[in-house]
């Protein structure tokens, strides 16, 4: 028990945790928790309860390296909309290509995102099970076959089709 007392120690206060007999059982009194300086890279130190609050209400008092550098709903919130954006920006893409091979869909949004391939594959399939991206085949010549991706075509998907310029614009107007 003494061997490890000296071992854990407060990355703030640098107290040691005190062992006390509990129900015939040597156990460390105050409890220490790892106390997150980023939630991005997931980088931790051990600190005591009373230090880790203190590190909560008063963060300017501390050194910057033991303050996070967002607050942790920031962080979650982040990583969601993150997820979000993943999807929309494989239906973006569908919708200026009628239809996208799927490895030029997969790297051009895992590089717009900076997230993973992986991660782009598992929208996608999502959306194929939510029924809001197609797939079908394309035949290759020396390839055989590669899937071939494209927006289902309902009402609220369809493109409306704009006149180009002003004149289209005003005689149709004037027409109608």
């Amino acid at each position: 028990m003494k061997d490890e007392q000296k071992l854990i120690k407060c990355g703030v206060c640098g107290k040691h945790p005190e062992i006390i007999l509990e129900n015939g059982e040597y156990v460390f009194k105050d409890a220490f928790v790892e106390h997150h300086t980023s939630y991005e890279k997931n980088i931790t130190v051990k600190v005591c309860q009373s230090c880790n609050i203190k590190i909560g209400k008063n963060p300017e008092k501390y050194p910057k390296f033991l303050v996070p550098e967002q607050p942790r709903k920031n962080f979650v919130k982040a990583r969601k909309r993150r997820k979000h954006t993943v999807r929309h920006l494989i239906l973006i893409t569908l919708m200026k290509r009628e239809h996208c091979l799927e490895p030029e869909l997969i790297t051009k949004v895992a590089q717009k995102s900076d997230v993973k391939e992986a991660t782009v594959r598992r929208e996608l399939s999502r959306l194929l099970r939510e029924k809001l991206v197609e797939m079908t085949y394309k035949i290759l010549p020396r390839n055989g076959r590669a899937p071939v991706y494209s927006i289902v075509q309902s009402k609220k998907t369809r493109r409306k089709v704009k006149p180009n310029n002003n004149h289209e614009q005003r005689a149709l107007s004037e027409y109608s």
